[in-house]
Order: structure tokens, then C-alpha cells, then sequence
């Protein structure tokens, strides 16, 4: 666990194991500098994330990661996610009616 900025770490009470759930355990979430920066300019060039796959020979989950984190420092300058607006209704209703939207 990253404790870097100790005033967000939540405390974690120390227990039985089977009581915490790490994510994304089973994935390298470490980058090397320049692979992060290529991975941003190749995303600000408009490549994919199936691209980005390819060409870093990383799994999707790595990359999306990836461009969250260079996204919360300012460093994406195209989206890669969209919030759906709320029409009334529930969040999951205007997720399915967005998703049918798309297949269209």
C-alpha cells in the first residue's frame, strides 16, 4: 500500500485476511517514467487503449489505470471517460440507455 500521503491512507485494522480485498493485486501497477509518458502522448495523439495494448504490451486495466492517474495530475488532454447526465431516474437505468445508445 502506497503511504506516501499519509492523510488519505485509510487505517486498515489489522484482522484476518480473508476480511480485506486488495484490488487489482494481479496486476504491475508500476510504470517506468518514460513508458508513462509515451503512454500519455500516444493517448494525446488519439491512439486507443487497444493500441496503447499493443504497442506497451500491457493489460487494459494497467493502461486505463495509467491514464487515471496521468488524468488526475493534468496530463490527459482528451477524454477517455464521459459522465452520463442524470435525467431523472436511477445512474444504472441511464447507463443501460447510453450503452444501447452507442450499439445503434
Amino acid at each position: 500500500m502506497n503511504t506516501t500521503n499519509v492523510d488519505v491512507v485509510p487505517n486498515i485494522k489489522e484482522g484476518r485476511a480473508r476480511e480485506n480485498i486488495y484490488l487489482f493485486e494481479k496486476y504491475e501497477l508500476t510504470f517506468k517514467k518514460d513508458q508513462l509518458s509515451k503512454i500519455t502522448d500516444n493517448w494525446n495523439d488519439g491512439l486507443s487503449i487497444d493500441d496503447l495494448v499493443k504497442i506497451h504490451e500491457r493489460h487494459p486495466i494497467e493502461i486505463l489505470l495509467a491514464l487515471i492517474y496521468q488524468a488526475n495530475k493534468n496530463k490527459i488532454k482528451r477524454p477517455f471517460a464521459y459522465k452520463l447526465e442524470n435525467k431523472g431516474g436511477n445512474g444504472s437505468e441511464n447507463l443501460r440507455q447510453g450503452l444501447q445508445a452507442k450499439e445503434l
